[in-house]
This record gives structure tokens, C-alpha cells and sequence, in this order.
């Protein structure tokens, strides 16, 4: 059943899936260019919306960049995501679960692999 509802919202699914992984990375990086940070302190907050375990590998790649502040930046975007995605998109009125699930999964994978929502559905994310 799953399968066949992602396999219905492939498009949507990964669509947002890029978007949001765009968005991430240029919104960090232009926010870490206005606030004038070093370049190394900017390439160390730049894959916070991914694991940690990922965040890690890709910071490994840079020189100079710090994996403590990395692996601290992603578990605060998570917590962040967490607490705060369901009233965000509460006051957008998105009510449509497969974009509630998605913005959820793009917002916070990382804190948990499932959700129940308030449609009393469970969305995976």
C-alpha cells in the first residue's frame, strides 16, 4: 500500500525532494555570506538539513571545515524541524497529507522515521 502511494506522488515526492535541497544549500550559504561568517564555518553549516552520519561524510571532503559544529548544526536543525513543522504548516493551512508528509520528511527526517498526524493516518517521513 505504501509503495503504491509513493509510486503515485513520485513526482511531487522528488520534485520537492531537489527543491528543497537547493533551497537549503543556497539559503545557508547566502545567509552565511550576509552575516559574514569564514567560508570554513559556512562550509560546515551548509548540509544541515541531511543526517548526520551524511553531514559528516560530506564536511570530511572540505578542508578546514568543522565536524563538530556540522554534526551540532544538523541535530539542532532537526530538534528545530521537530517541534516547530506541524504548527508551521497548521498556520499555512496545508492540508493535504501527501504535502503535509512531505514538508514534514524535508523538514525533520532525521528526528523520527514515522509520524502520526492529526488526520489519524500514518505518514512516513
Amino acid at each position: 500500500m505504501i509503495f503504491q502511494l509513493v509510486k503515485r506522488h513520485a513526482a511531487e515526492i522528488f520534485t520537492s525532494v531537489i527543491i528543497s535541497t537547493i533551497f537549503s544549500l543556497y539559503s545557508t550559504a547566502f545567509i552565511g555570506r550576509i552575516l559574514g561568517l569564514e567560508q570554513d564555518l559556512t562550509v560546515s553549516i551548509l548540509p544541515r538539513c541531511i543526517t548526520v552520519a551524511l553531514a559528516l561524510s560530506i564536511v570530511s571532503l572540505f578542508e578546514g571545515a568543522n565536524s563538530s559544529l556540522t554534526a551540532a548544526v544538523v541535530v539542532l536543525t532537526g530538534l528545530v524541524g521537530a517541534n516547530f513543522v506541524q504548527a508551521v504548516l497548521d498556520k499555512l493551512k496545508f492540508r493535504d497529507p501527501i504535502a503535509r508528509g512531505i514538508a514534514t520528511a524535508s523538514r525533520r527526517f532525521n528526528a523520527a522515521n514515522c509520524k502520526k498526524d492529526d488526520f489519524g493516518t500514518v505518514n512516513s517521513v
